[in-house]
């Protein structure tokens, strides 16, 4: 038999191999592995018998083998291999109760926080607990499950997690029942919900290729019609312009071509020609060049007073005669000489003054006042008169003074 020679295992050899949670960590990984197929039994067995608590480290929670058999979906038989297994590593207790049962724990604390993996699993177990009360408080609240919860829930549903003993331990079995039939219905909810939404949007689908179809006919129609518009207007334009060229030549014709010449009936082809086509320069030429050349008459008012003269003044100059009237007008009327002899025509314009102003001018130049009759009598000439234009000529004021009032003494 070969003898082992003695080795001595220092402290900083206890160190640098990793220390007591290097070794345990180590050894729990080992047992670990010898069961490949048995990993999410071993989670939930861990599980089970641990527990997050409220302080800093994980708590053990003891639990007996029926219990962890039914956790952890294993045969009591198969459930003990795998204990036995841990047990012999020291990662595993078991305790004889007095009712028989067989219960399993840690040995200690230190294995839940030294144990990279197992403080993973009860830092899950405990965020799954926390989300099955959360489901149970909103089944509580009549709140439907949507979006991500609703998601979770499927997925407690469907791992298992709300049947069998793991719900149980959390939640009683009426919590469980509910938290599970509430998840079918927020489940055929939402279904339904995603097949609405699915009816909307297929329809506002439709409505928008309908509304497009419509606005591009509407547009093509509106394009149409405005074609069909420019085009009328381009025909209703040439035939403006056709029939005002038509009145142009038969406006030149009336002029050029008849003897003697109809320059007014030429004026009306050429407005003819303008009212068809406003823009056509041989109608504006040839109307403005008539215009032009042609005399027209335009009507004039009568000069007439429509009441007596109650007075009458000649200017300083001589050439205008101002009358007032008692139809509340006034008048200016220009005086002209009939002859080239001024100092006669002077003379002859005093006298004139004298009667129709009442004023006479004397040798001096100074104004003496004429007999109220003279005036009267020029009152009465101003309102018979009916001058045939606004200029009077001196000769027929004198005339008329002497016809009808029998005036002598005239100057020559």
């Amino acid at each position: 038999m070969t003898s082992v020679p003695e080795m001595e295992f220092t402290l900083p050899d206890f160190k640098r191999a990793g220390g007591l949670k290097r070794a345990i960590d180590k050894h729990a990984e080992a047992v670990f592995a010898q069961f490949p197929n048995e990993h999410l039994a071993i989670q939930m067995l861990f599980q089970r018998i641990t527990d997050l608590g409220d302080g800093e480290r994980p708590i053990r929670r003891p639990e007996i083998i029926p219990v962890l058999s039914a956790v952890a979906g294993l045969t009591t038989e198969r459930l003990q291999v795998i204990v036995g297994a841990f047990v012999e590593r020291g990662l595993l207790v078991q305790r004889r109760l007095e009712n028989g049962e067989t219960e399993v724990d840690l040995p200690h604390e230190c294995v839940a926080w030294k144990w990279d993996r197992l403080t993973r699993w009860i830092s899950d177990e405990a965020a799954a607990a926390k989300s099955l009360r959360f489901l149970q408080d909103s089944v509580a609240k009549g709140q439907w499950l949507t979006g991500s919860v609703l998601s979770e829930a499927q997925a407690f549903r469907e791992g298992g997690r709300l049947d069998g003993a793991w719900p149980r331990r959390y939640l009683s079995e009426n919590e469980v029942s509910r938290v599970r039939g509430w998840t079918d219905k927020s489940e055929e909810r939402e279904e339904s919900e995603r097949l609405r939404l699915v009816r909307e949007r297929r329809r506002a689908e439709i409505t928008s290729i309908v509304a497009t179809i419509i606005a591009l006919t509407m547009g093509g129609l509106g394009f149409w019609a405005f074609n069909l518009k420019k085009s009328a207007d381009t025909e209703r334009r040439n035939a403006q312009i056709a029939l005002a060229r038509s009145a142009v030549q038969d406006g030149i014709e009336q002029i050029e071509n008849r003897n003697p010449a109809e320059p007014g009936q030429a004026v009306g082809y050429f407005a003819r020609a303008i009212r068809s086509a406003p823009n056509s320069v041989a109608a504006m030429s040839w109307l403005t060049d008539q215009l032009i050349r042609s005399t027209w008459w335009l009507p004039v008012s009568s000069f007439r007073h429509q009441n007596a003269v109650s007075a009458a003044a000649f200017s300083p100059d001589g050439r205008r005669v101002v009358t007032a009237s008692e139809d509340h007008t006034a008048r200016v009327w220009e005086v002209f000489f009939d002859c080239c002899d001024s100092q006669r025509e002077a003379n002859r314009l005093a006298w004139l003054a004298e009667i129709i102003s009442g004023v006479a001018v004397n040798d001096t130049g100074a104004l003496s006042a004429v007999e109220g009759d003279r005036r009267q009598q020029m009152a009465e000439l101003a309102r018979s008169a009916k001058p045939k234009a606004q200029r009077l000529s001196l000769d027929w004021l004198i005339t008329e003074f002497a016809r009808q009032f029998r005036l002598t003494g005239q100057p020559k």
